[in-house]
């Protein structure tokens, strides 16, 4: 049975190896970017948007910027907003938590009532019981927030530092893999050239 690659050599007694090198090509790094687009599209160079993380990145600065220049007034805000979400959401984990025990409860009851006679149901019985065992209960997670506001608003701000010098190193990286990637393509294509008609 032929591969996504082979179908076009048992498919097309045309196909010549060019074609297929440069078919199986899509496979690697150098253009994945066009890893679902058709054999037939003709290989190109990716177009280097590192859109993503450079929006990411403004985004990270713009926000640091206007946390470190907040009044004593926006630090008090701002706090009792990361205090009633930090509440809100360990109060969403104990109702999930509940929810997802009440769950294991029902199955685990219903489990414990049937009464399988064959020895393979028995194990699998066995087996899905031990299964719910390595979860059940499930926790909760809850968040100790920071009460000090001074202490929040610094350890804030160290991590919007932290952000935007991630996003800096990553449109760094972005943008060297990019380079990278047109020299191994333009080698592949000279390569291309040496193939055998």
């Amino acid at each position: 049975m032929p591969t996504g690659y082979t179908a076009m050599i048992e498919e097309d007694n045309n196909t010549n190896a060019r074609e297929y090198i440069e078919a199986c090509s899509r496979a690697f790094g150098l253009f994945y970017h066009q890893r679902d687009e058709s054999f037939d599209t003709p290989l190109r160079y990716p177009d280097g948007d590192v859109s993503y993380y450079a929006k990411a990145l403004a985004e990270a600065r713009q926000k640091y910027d206007a946390a470190s220049s907040w009044t004593q007034d926006e630090i008090r805000k701002n706090h009792l907003k990361y205090l009633s979400d930090i509440n809100d959401s360990n109060e969403r984990s104990v109702n999930h938590a509940a929810r997802i025990n009440n769950n294991y409860e029902d199955v685990m009851a219903k489990l414990n009532k049937w009464q399988p006679v064959d020895e393979v149901s028995v194990n699998i019985k066995k087996f899905a019981l031990d299964q719910i065992n390595m979860c059940y209960p499930a926790k909760a997670y809850i968040e100790e927030p920071e009460l000090s506001r001074q202490k929040w608003y610094k350890d804030h701000i160290e991590y919007m530092a932290r952000q935007v010098s991630y996003y800096v190193k990553e449109v760094e990286k972005e943008n060297s893999n990019h380079h990278d990637r047109r020299v191994s393509i333009d080698k592949f294509f000279a390569d291309l050239e040496n193939i055998p008609e």
